[in-house]
């Protein structure tokens, strides 16, 4: 959870930064308003998105423990043939 607040922490302030480096004329055309709102709007969604990580890390990790300790009980049940006898040459 640290890491995602601190990632969108610098995101928020990256943005401001590039959003106070715009031109006047940029203002002209575009309301302070909805850059704000579009902030908002991202960092919730990044967040959202942000949580979901960790927890398909750890389905994904379940599944590959669980295929490895399945294919091992696996390989150990199963009947082994029986040896060969030796056979001298011809």
């Amino acid at each position: 959870m640290w890491v995602a607040e601190s990632t969108l922490a610098r995101v928020r302030q990256e943005y401001m930064t590039s959003l106070l480096r715009q031109d006047l004329g940029w203002f002209d055309t575009n309301r302070g308003g909805e850059a704000t709102a579009k902030l908002a709007e991202s960092t919730l969604t990044m967040s959202q998105g942000m949580e979901k990580f960790p927890q398909i890390l750890r389905s994904f990790c379940q599944l590959i423990c669980g295929v490895t300790i399945g294919f091992t009980k696996y390989l150990a049940a199963r009947p082994r043939p029986p040896a060969r006898a030796q056979t001298r040459g011809w």
